[in-house]
């Protein structure tokens, strides 16, 4: 089938801004079983909106009309590009899209498409999965035009090689939430079982020691030093908590934020703190995680910086996403999140966001009226969360 030459000058190009031979009057297709197309009603309108939707087009570029016949519509042309991303030849030219798909599933979505419809008005279909040839996936972007009232431009995109890196990416942070909530397990039970058992110890025989002597300076001596070590065991126990709280093993979310909040606000009596547990069942244990660090890097945002005097927080189910909300009445984030996130000294921001992307989910932080902070997270794809 003789093609004219791409405007850009590209060799895979497809027709210019002219109307391309095979929708000619009477002009039939040189695929198997030929369809005779119609004339549309004006060629400019055709050639100036081909032109258009060309331009869009890095990738592969197919033109489809609709036939006579009422059938479905028929491969015009398409470039080289749109050929080997579709898995198909030049011998595919002139045949109707149920043909078409049964090698390219994405093309059954053509059969209820509908070129009458407002000139240019785009559908994008996302990403579709599809088989090649020899049977591997592959991921293919799909969008349409309509340019006319018989003509739609399909392009295609194959993003095969970004969903697979996408994908790798997902499992690289999956294992690396995975190694960070294991070494920080370990840490906390090296700390619990070694070096707080070690300052228990110490702080008894210090009490020994004290009781035993005589001397005024000693004994006061002694005393500061037993304060000492009782402060530093109750910042290490606070630090064995933090790093990995007893409860998240057992995927008692509720209780361990509750026991979180408790230790941050236990001793500011001004602060209401409430802790809502809406989940009909508890998350996995990493997503259980992931939303107790996420929860504790905004709950100690609040007390470092909100000067609220209420703090309600949630966790809920919404059709198959787990929900944590924290909501207070401070002062307010001040900036736009995003831009503090960025900052030095917001890692804790980041991290946030980090987290719900490893899930795919999603974190929102956004001020309330009259005064205070939400934040949001949100995490899609898991049955423990899904409503009754």
């Amino acid at each position: 089938m003789p093609r004219a030459p791409d405007p850009s000058g590209r060799e895979d190009g497809l027709l210019g801004a002219a109307r391309p031979e095979t929708a000619r009057p009477g002009h039939h297709h040189t695929g198997t079983d030929p369809q005779r197309v119609p004339e549309p009603t004006a060629d400019t309108r055709f050639g100036a909106h081909y032109a258009a939707v060309a331009g869009l087009s890095p990738t592969g570029l197919t033109i489809w009309q609709k036939t006579e016949s009422g059938g479905g519509p028929v491969l015009l042309d398409a470039n080289d590009s749109a050929l080997r991303i579709a898995r198909l030849d030049h011998g595919s030219i002139g045949k109707d899209a149920a043909e078409l798909a049964a090698r390219f599933a994405p093309f059954a979505a053509l059969a209820h498409l509908d070129p009458s419809r407002p000139a240019l008005e785009h559908t994008a279909f996302g990403c579709v999965e599809s088989l090649d040839a020899t049977g591997q996936p592959v991921v293919v972007e799909v969008d349409t035009f309509v340019l006319d009232e018989h003509s739609v431009a399909v392009m295609l995109r194959d993003v095969t090689a970004h969903a697979r890196a996408e994908s790798e990416r997902e499992t690289l942070l999956a294992m690396l939430d995975d190694a960070e909530e294991a070494e920080r397990r370990r840490l906390a039970e090296a700390l619990h079982d070694d070096t707080i058992q070690v300052l228990a110890a110490a702080n008894i025989e210090l009490g020994a020691l004290r009781r035993g002597s005589v001397d005024p300076a000693t004994v006061r001596a002694l005393e500061q030093v037993e304060a000492r070590v009782r402060r530093a065991s109750r910042s290490l126990r606070s630090l064995v908590f933090e790093l990995y709280p007893p409860d998240l093993g057992s995927g008692a979310l509720a209780s361990g934020v509750q026991m979180l909040a408790d230790r941050l606000f236990g001793e500011r009596p001004e602060v209401r703190v409430d802790v809502v547990d809406d989940l009909v069942a508890p998350p996995d244990p990493a997503t259980c995680a992931s939303v107790y660090r996420v929860a504790q890097e905004a709950l100690r945002n609040v007390a470092r910086h909100a000067q609220a005097s209420a703090v309600d927080v949630r966790l809920r189910a919404d059709a198959g996403w787990l929900v944590l909300t924290v909501h207070d009445d401070g002062i307010g984030i001040g900036v736009d999140p995003g831009e503090a996130a960025r900052r030095p000294g917001h890692l804790g921001l980041r991290s946030m966001r980090e987290r719900a992307e490893r899930h795919g989910g999603t974190l929102t932080i956004e001020p309330v009226h009259p005064s205070g902070t939400k934040v949001e997270l949100r995490i899609p794809g898991h049955a423990a969360a899904s409503e009754p």
